[in-house]
């Protein structure tokens, strides 16, 4: 049994719930007789093994969106993509967003936290440069999403999640990323010069303004090779099959 720690707990979970979804993940990594994890700096916490986490991008019959060459005087395009959730700290997001820069939440939401987030776009003034698209988007969709995005937003606050899957989608392909420095995002901006670090919601509008003049420049240096270097479909394949032959053959690890 090999199972792959993606979660400290439930996404949004309280109370008791949070609490039974703790003891419930640590019975089942108990049970298991390898773990694994996608973010190196957890090996210890988890007594797992590392193993990248795939592109969701560069896999076998799977065709990327090309880029458009973005035009000299463009203004970058800001995104927050995939489901609208408060783990995200969304709202937190759009209380210190500049309201200069143009901004695109899209994917499945709650009303109510919909609705929240819409009033601190009222209350901000922010209707000329921010847009919510609340609902499921297709693979098709969020792939042209992506694929017009110049600048990922991942705010993703650190008590619940190891990796954020959107930086999957993204890597190689965005010209820059802006991330809350989770320790598994520390370690990629060590890899990926491109990826910018915030450790409070206060600095992020200074890293947007920072962007917005320097997206034009990373657009012109190509990750995606660096990308698949490191989480690629050959990269993976190599790296799982060792490990789990070496499980199966009882070597030491």
């Amino acid at each position: 049994v090999v199972y792959v720690v993606h979660d400290h707990v439930v996404h949004d979970a309280v109370g008791f719930m949070r609490k039974l979804s703790k003891v419930l993940m640590a019975l089942e990594r108990r049970l298991a007789d390898m773990r694994i994890v996608h973010a190196p700096t957890y090996e210890p916490t988890y007594r797992a093994h590392y193993l990248p986490h795939p592109l969701y991008w560069d896999m076998p019959g799977y065709q990327a969106t090309p880029r458009a060459a973005p035009q000299p005087d463009a203004l970058p395009q800001f995104a927050m993509l995939g489901t609208i959730r408060p783990y995200k700290d969304l709202a937190a997001v759009l209380e210190v967003w500049p309201q200069q820069c143009r901004l695109e939440l899209a994917g499945n939401g709650s009303a109510d936290y919909v609705q929240t987030l819409n009033e601190v776009i009222a209350r901000r003034a922010l209707h000329e440069t921010v847009h919510i698209d609340a609902r499921f988007l297709s693979d098709a969709e969020f792939e042209q999403r992506i694929s017009r995005t110049d600048v990922l937003i991942l705010p993703h606050v650190t008590d619940s999640m190891l990796v954020s899957g959107a930086f999957f989608e993204a890597i190689g392909r965005v010209p820059m990323l802006i991330a809350r420095a989770t320790p598994f995002m520390v370690w990629a901006a060590q890899k990926f010069d491109n990826v910018l670090l915030f450790e409070r919601i206060e600095q992020l509008p200074e890293l947007v303004q920072r962007a917005a003049q320097t997206w034009q420049r990373a657009a012109q240096q190509d990750k995606r090779e660096l990308a698949i270097a490191e989480f690629g479909w050959h990269t993976c394949c190599r790296e799982y099959q060792r490990l789990f032959d070496a499980l199966v053959d009882g070597a030491p690890l």
